[in-house]
């Protein structure tokens, strides 16, 4: 229904054709529309409200699956709402980018030692931003291998106070994110744990890039249609090596105790990627690390991103690990999931 509402609208524009076949797989399309609804029940412990989901082909940029909500009949869930073109925090989902323009600009290397430590960043206030991890814990000094497969955010926000958050935002928006306000101090370091919002439809774009050895690949809803120009994200010797660490079993520990890259299937969008459980990376967004080992894998054809809504939920544990209870409300899960070019 929402592709439908979306995309229709399309058609209507001055000089649009009378006739039009959308890029829709009506197979994917109820298989991701059922895998959004029996996740939507396995997350139901959690007070999950509502999911959506959306895949295209990697290649070629068409969506081949668009899924706006679980329910667009539920009212009590909002599933009027099209949540693929909602913009919430995406967690850890942008740390990817800053690690490729680290190793982009050659001041580090996969085996660069990062601290993960606790840190006092200097604010334009004066003041200090004193970031944690999630879990509240620190692992000391790691390679950046290991900082991105186990997500940690000292070793991220020092890439980025390297960097410059303008040169990151320059990215996000050259990528296709919209609406990014410049203002000096909009965003500051955060940024790198999700203080720049995005939609699904808008992560997706940017992890095309990953996929395809640093240049996005514009969506694509109208078979038969010119796509959008492509965007170069980063190099490709950048992009080929950050999705390498990502795929790198291994550096996802401790972080990921008894899973290395391997995420419990439940968690995956398998159903709508067959034969994508064997992942082979990911990265884990803030809320979803929690949650539901919610992830962004690298596996051939297709890149998928998964968003869930939550309530308000309890968080008691992590990884057997215990950690501060507390609660968090209408929280956001992305999950992408992309399958580079062999």
């Amino acid at each position: 229904m929402h592709a439908v509402l979306a995309w229709s609208s399309e058609l209507r524009q001055p000089g649009s054709p009378l006739i039009a076949t959308a890029t829709l797989d009506l197979d994917i399309q109820k298989i991701a529309a059922r895998a959004v609804r029996d996740n939507l029940r396995r997350l139901n412990w959690a007070n999950a409200t509502n999911s959506a989901a959306v895949v295209t082909d990697v290649t070629t940029g068409e969506i081949l699956a668009y899924v706006g909500s679980a329910d667009y009949f539920d009212a009590d869930a909002k599933g009027a709402i099209d949540f693929l073109q909602t913009k919430r925090s995406p967690g850890s989902a942008l740390k990817p980018f800053i690690y490729g323009l680290a190793l982009e600009k050659g001041s580090h290397t996969a085996a660069s030692e990062m601290p993960d430590v606790p840190t006092e960043f200097p604010t334009m206030g004066g003041g200090a931003y004193v970031p944690e991890n999630m879990t509240h814990t620190f692992l000391g000094p790691m390679l950046l291998r290991q900082a991105l497969g186990n997500s940690r955010n000292i070793p991220a926000l020092n890439l980025l106070s390297e960097l410059g958050v303008e040169r990151a935002l320059e990215l996000f928006e050259r990528g296709g994110v919209k609406n990014v306000d410049w203002s000096p101090d909009r965003y500051g370091l955060s940024l790198a744990i999700g203080s720049l919002h995005v939609t699904p439809l808008e992560l997706v774009t940017l992890y095309s890039a990953l996929a395809n050895g640093g240049e996005t690949r514009p969506l694509v809803r109208w078979t038969g249609r010119e796509p959008g120009p492509r965007a170069r994200l980063l190099s490709r010797d950048a992009a080929q090596m950050t999705t390498h660490l990502l795929a790198d079993p291994e550096a996802r520990r401790p972080g990921f105790p008894g899973t290395g890259s391997r995420l419990p299937e439940r968690y995956l969008s398998s159903e709508v990627a067959p034969k994508a459980t064997s992942c082979c990376g990911s990265e884990s967004t803030t809320a979803g690390s929690l949650l539901s080992a919610c992830s962004t894998s690298t596996t051939t054809r297709w890149v998928t991103a998964v968003r869930c809504s939550f309530n308000v939920f309890d968080i008691a544990s992590y990884s057997g690990r215990n950690v501060s209870r507390r609660k968090r409300s209408d929280a956001l899960m992305i999950s992408v999931e992309y399958r580079c070019r062999r």
